[in-house]
C-alpha cells in the first residue's frame, strides 16, 4: 500500500457487515400467541399461551391486560390461565432478550361470563359446572370447535376418557371428595388446547 493511502474498505465492510448481521438478528425476533385469538370471545378464565424468539436468549416475559401486569416469567414461554373482568379486554404479551430488545403481541378480546364455543379450536367444559356437588357416576360433557378432531377428559391430572370428534358427552366414576377436571382436544396437526379447568 502506498505511504499516505487511508485503508477505508475494511472498516467501511465491518459496518456493513455489522448492519447486515444486525438487521438479521432482528428479523428473527417475535412473540407468537397462540391462545387467546385476537377478536375472540372468552370465558373468565383464560387460558393464555405465548412464546418468544430472537437470536439472543429471552430473559423475560409479561402479559399486560389493560396495560396493568397480570403474569410475568423469565422463561420464553407462557402457558398459563388469568382471571379477567367481564367486557372488552386489551391484552399484550411483551418479551425481553438478553440485548434489552423488546418484542410485543397485542390483541383484544371479549370476557363474558357465558361460556360458549367462540373459535375453531376452542374446548369448553359444559357440565359439570366449577364449585358444583356431584354424584358418582357423574355426567361430563364438553364441547370444541370445528378443527377439533380428538378430545380427552382429565381428571386431577389423570386421563380419564377419550373420544374422536369435538363433543364429550358421557358418564364417569368419581372417588369422593374435591375433583379437578380439564378437557383437551387435539386438532389433526397434531396441536392441542386445553379448556379452563374446574373443580367440583
Amino acid at each position: 500500500m502506498r505511504p499516505g493511502v487511508t485503508p477505508v474498505l475494511n472498516h467501511h465492510f465491518f459496518k456493513l457487515a455489522t448492519t447486515v448481521l444486525f438487521l438479521v438478528a432482528a428479523s428473527f425476533a417475535g412473540v407468537n400467541v397462540s391462545s387467546p385469538t385476537n377478536g375472540s370471545t372468552v370465558g373468565t378464565s383464560v387460558h393464555l399461551a405465548a412464546n418468544a424468539f430472537s437470536a439472543y436468549p429471552i430473559v423475560a416475559m409479561k402479559v399486560y391486560v389493560d396495560n396493568n401486569i397480570a403474569f410475568s416469567t423469565s422463561s420464553a414461554s407462557i402457558d398459563t390461565y388469568l382471571s379477567m373482568a367481564t367486557g372488552t379486554r386489551s391484552v399484550a404479551v411483551q418479551a425481553w432478550d438478553s440485548t434489552g430488545a423488546v418484542q410485543k403481541y397485542a390483541l383484544s378480546i371479549t370476557v363474558s361470563s357465558t361460556t360458549t364455543v367462540t373459535s375453531s379450536t376452542s374446548v369448553v367444559i359444559t357440565a359439570p359446572t366449577g364449585g358444583s356437588g356431584v354424584g358418582s357416576p357423574t355426567t361430563v360433557t364438553a364441547a370444541a370447535g370445528t378443527s377439533i378432531t380428538k378430545m380427552q377428559v382429565y381428571i386431577d391430572g389423570s386421563l380419564a376418557y377419550t373420544t374422536s370428534g369435538n363433543v364429550v358427552n358421557t358418564q364417569l366414576s368419581m372417588a369422593s371428595g374435591t375433583r379437578y377436571m380439564q378437557v383437551q382436544g387435539w386438532d389433526n396437526y397434531g396441536n392441542y388446547y386445553k379448556s379452563a379447568p374446574i373443580s367440583f
